[in-house]
């Protein structure tokens, strides 16, 4: 139950078309196959480059999180380290709302609305807003972690559930073991990055640039989703079910 539901998208993944047809059926399905292929190869790499994302977006706020307590509010290390631990198991009781509302929202519509709060959390980085919101600054940092880590997380589990249901036929570069491969690959490059880079904004830039760049992995994760994935989702009516889940959490 740890996993999130994918019951509703069906199982896409590519499979052999049958040459017993008739020819001008055969040609239709050649078209068909041919597109298809074309689609699935979109929303793979798509859903990799999200991965990857994730990955670096959360292994940065860890590390210059860990960081600022340390030396900016003089915590212990032990302390920090509870601290983080206690952020990442707040992804528990995401996963438990998520199950209990799985069917107020389609798949796209909960990787929106999550990537919609890791953007929003992302903002409460800023060290600008400790005088408008009137907290302390390590209050605020781990706010914002509780609200990051979880929403990104469960984000790109969406994304991973989407990956594995367009995979391509057995012997492509993107079937079922090759995008394992890939993905694995992409988020331990993205962990590689992340702590690096993101130290040396906080050095170099400061927070508040630290805090743009986390809301630019946050953006571009969910403008690659936009572009390179939803629109080629093999999952019929999609936009409505996300329309119609989003109308049925207003009312």
């Amino acid at each position: 139950w740890l996993h999130p539901d994918l019951t509703g998208c069906g199982d896409n993944t590519e499979s052999d078309s049958d040459d017993s047809s008739p020819a001008g059926e055969n040609q239709v399905a050649g078209e068909r196959k041919s597109r298809d292929r074309w689609q699935r190869k979109m929303v793979v790499p798509g859903c990799l480059c999200m991965a990857s994302l994730r990955a670096f977006g959360v292994s940065a706020i860890e590390v210059v999180i860990a960081m600022l307590l340390e030396e900016v509010y003089a915590w212990d290390q032990r302390i920090i380290g509870l601290t983080i631990g206690a952020v990442f198991l707040c992804c528990i009781p995401l996963k438990i709302l998520h199950s209990l509302l799985a069917h107020a929202l389609s798949v796209v519509g909960w990787i929106r609305l999550l990537t919609g709060v890791a953007l929003m959390g992302s903002c409460l980085l800023c060290k600008s807003l400790q005088m408008v919101l009137r907290v302390d600054g390590a209050e605020q940092l781990i706010v914002a972690a509780i609200v990051v880590f979880p929403t990104l997380y469960l984000s790109d589990a969406l994304g991973s559930g989407i990956m594995h249901q367009h995979v391509l036929a057995e012997g492509s570069l993107f079937d079922g073991n090759h995008a394992q491969l890939w993905y694995n690959l992409m988020q331990g490059m993205g962990r590689f990055l992340g702590p690096w880079i993101a130290r040396s904004t906080v050095q170099v830039h400061g927070q508040d640039a630290f805090a743009a760049q986390q809301l630019a992995v946050a953006l571009a994760f969910l403008c690659i989703f936009e572009t390179c994935a939803r629109p080629y989702l093999r999952i019929k009516d999609e936009t409505k079910q996300c329309d119609a889940g989003l109308r049925q959490v207003s009312l």
